[in-house]
């Protein structure tokens, strides 16, 4: 009976979670293959493009690019983004990705080479957007249920959830930093439960809401630098 009881909510929880999760993907061009480096940037491919680094490795941080990138572009849709990997492979062509700075710190000190300013000039980028996020969840109930025949189950659970994003704006050109920690904080409650067989829940959103907050503020930086 308890084998019965366990498949049971182990398929259930497989078909809500299959139809409840959301996830925020641009496209396939955001799919890059580590096997194979892209290439570097040909000199005038860009102007005043920009690149999302996003200082935690979490397996999000895709979808987190591809919404800043979306949003931005909503307030100023000529502004163009490289990904990273490609302007580090032009910046650093004989580094392995794993060596490749990312830190916020040690990127503008590079400007002071004035041959690595002035291939930066020609490359056509202009603003490195360090990004770095948490979400932290912590569940709130937990109460279940199960018995009879046929084996049912009803219950409850519930998570209160909470994410932060950081974000700076580096001018390459200017070798200044125009905006540093810029930050926002979205909490909710996501909940499951399953009554006479029937599944039911409502997912997180803190990591989405926080992501197109971000982005509108940032969309607003550079279209009024872009005014300059």
């Amino acid at each position: 009976m308890k084998e019965l009881v366990s498949l049971f909510l182990l398929l259930i929880v497989l078909a809500v979670s299959s139809c409840s999760s959301v996830t925020y993907i641009k496209g396939s061009d955001m799919v890059e293959d580590e096997t194979q480096p892209p290439a570097g940037i040909v000199p005038g491919e860009y102007q005043n493009a920009a690149s999302i680094i996003f200082l935690d490795k979490v397996s999000m941080d895709k979808d987190i690019v591809s919404c800043l990138e979306d949003r931005v572009k909503e307030h100023n849709p000529a502004q163009a983004f490289i990904p990273y990997n490609k302007f580090a492979n032009t910046m650093f062509p004989d580094l392995p990705d794993r060596e490749v700075p990312r830190e916020q710190e040690s990127l503008p000190r590079l400007l002071t080479d004035e041959k690595f300013h002035k291939d930066v000039l020609s490359w056509g980028v202009r603003y490195l957007i360090f990004v770095s996020g948490t979400t932290w969840k912590t569940q709130e109930a937990d109460n279940w249920r199960c018995g009879g025949f046929p084996p049912s189950c009803i219950g409850f659970d519930s998570w209160h959830n909470k994410t932060r994003l950081t974000a700076s704006i580096l001018d390459l050109h200017q070798k200044e930093t125009v905006a540093d920690n810029i930050e926002n904080t979205f909490e909710d409650t996501s909940w499951f439960a399953i009554a006479l067989w029937l599944p039911m829940g409502f997912p997180s959103s803190t990591e989405f809401d926080s992501c197109v907050d971000m982005g509108n503020r940032l969309g607003k930086i550079l279209l009024d630098r872009s005014k300059q």
